[in-house]
């Protein structure tokens, strides 16, 4: 399993290889577009007609989600790549996490239902 690190590099590898730009903005734009096709996915998921309509059935929700989100973390690090090659994936997650860590904020609608 690659960290961020190798994961952009692979990336990096294969938008090479496919002559992909790289223009943040796009980047950026791309993965809302992934994560909004995520997002309609799961909203659609107890309607069997519309799923099969994108040819999906619907034991193959959850799959299909996930490779939505897994998108959008491509064009996510992508993004990375292009605004600065140099910064690490990795070392932003666990500093994010550690910040994160220390907020005592937690939003209404993110609350635990009991």
């Amino acid at each position: 399993m690659p960290t961020f690190d190798e994961a952009k590099k692979l990336i990096s590898e294969l938008a090479e290889k496919k002559g992909w730009g790289s223009d943040p903005a796009t980047k950026i734009y791309y993965a809302m577009i992934e994560l909004g096709e995520a997002g309609d996915l799961w909203k659609h998921r107890n309607d069997h007609t519309y799923l099969l309509s994108l040819g999906l059935a619907p034991g193959e929700v959850s799959f299909a989600v996930v490779m939505e989100l897994v998108d959008a973390i491509f064009y996510c690090l992508h993004g990375l790549l292009c605004i600065d090659p140099d910064i690490s994936p990795d070392g932003l997650f666990m500093a994010k996490l550690e910040i994160n860590k220390k907020r005592s904020r937690v939003y209404v609608d993110d609350r635990e239902v009991k």
